[in-house]
């Protein structure tokens, strides 16, 4: 899926729909890195957090992400995130959504 445009500086972030999908694009020092946008502890948007480095940390109650293999790295979070495939080609960023690598979480439920 052709995503955005492949002018985010490192650091900058952006959220895009795609196939069902609500991903984060984040730009970490020239890579694109692609999430889910959701916590999965209470299904916060993981844009509206705090970046360092390429750890994501949720606005909503605190948990932490690697967002280069998806790994929750803090709770209250226990569960990863579903992370997709990027690259950059003519200068837009694709994203390849793999039914087998990411897989829906329920949006709904008791926090996990």
């Amino acid at each position: 899926v052709r995503a955005i445009e492949a002018s985010l500086t490192p650091g900058d972030h952006t959220t895009f729909k795609a196939k069902g999908w609500d991903l984060l694009v984040v730009n970490v020092d020239g890579d694109y890195l692609v999430v889910e946008n959701s916590c999965t502890h209470a299904n916060a948007e993981l844009s509206k957090g705090r970046l360092d480095g390429n750890e994501i940390t949720c606005a909503e109650h605190g948990a932490t992400f690697d967002l280069r293999s998806g790994a929750c790295t803090g709770p209250p979070a226990t569960q990863s995130i579903p992370r997709f495939d990027a690259r950059v080609k003519d200068g837009f960023v694709e994203v390849k959504i793999d039914k087998i690598k990411a897989t829906r979480r329920p949006k709904f439920g008791p926090m996990n």
